[in-house]
């Protein structure tokens, strides 16, 4: 039986994915939040999990090296707005449901940093918001085509001048359960295309179904992503559940 590996949607996600080798390995889509959801139920093995789905993760798991990371700018988790940050006090936020951990992030923003005290949350397809929340290519596309929001607030960009630390938004994780020779084989493999960094990069872009996005784009945009995981990604968890255990906003739905 083959091991199952969450397949992350997004751009930002592709690189991790060019060399797994499908004799050991299906790939299955998830949005962030259903792979948490899937990893829990054993419907699948691995996966880059949201930071959230990684810290409340009910299985018994094992993080790889790898992690889904930016220095300051995210460049697709964003906020766009009707009005600047100072005036979304009591406003209304469509949020996205693909994730937690970006709408975790932004609620920490929005009273740590922004001193929000209360703020009104909706299904990111209403359309009578003051400002919505958007990740990976939803993102990426309200930017790229016609976009009309005033203000566009980077979380990460803001995290970063808020902490000056990168942030974290996904790791990868796998189950305890699977066999080490599995485990090392999914590690290898993956790593084959982050050495490769530049080759695989050009595959990206020479791939690419998006056409609201030039190439050129997309090469600076993944070549943006911290891949790798390092000791200093560990503070900013830490920081990230500190803030997040504090937070007072007041939040209605």
């Amino acid at each position: 039986m083959h091991t199952k590996i969450g397949r992350m949607p997004y751009l930002n996600s592709e690189i991790f994915y060019l060399n797994i080798d499908n004799n050991y390995f299906d790939l299955i889509f998830h949005t962030p939040k259903e792979m948490g959801k899937e990893i829990n139920e054993d419907k699948i093995h691995a996966g880059p999990l949201s930071l959230v789905d990684s810290i409340n993760c009910k299985k018994s798991i094992d993080f790889l090296p790898f992690v889904v990371s930016t220095d300051k700018k995210s460049n697709s988790v964003l906020l766009f707005s009707k009005v600047p940050y100072q005036k979304l006090d009591r406003k209304n936020i469509s949020i996205t449901d693909e994730t937690s951990t970006s709408v975790k992030l932004l609620e920490i923003i929005l009273n740590k940093f922004w001193k929000i005290k209360e703020i009104n949350f909706a299904h990111e397809y209403k359309r009578t918001t003051n400002a919505k929340l958007l990740i990976g290519d939803k993102a990426l596309q309200q930017l790229y085509i016609n976009n009309s929001w005033p203000f566009v607030y980077d979380l990460g960009q803001i995290w970063h001048e808020m902490t000056n630390l990168q942030f974290v938004f996904a790791r990868w994780a796998i189950l305890s359960s699977v066999n080490i020779n599995i485990k090392n084989t999914l590690k290898e493999n993956i790593f084959k295309s982050l050495s490769e960094k530049f080759i695989s990069i050009e595959k990206i872009a020479n791939n690419n179904q998006r056409k609201f996005i030039p190439i050129k784009d997309i090469k600076k945009y993944v070549s943006s992503f911290i891949y790798e995981y390092k000791t200093n990604h560990n503070d900013s968890i830490i920081e990230f559940q500190k803030l997040l255990s504090s937070n007072q906003l007041k939040i209605n739905y």
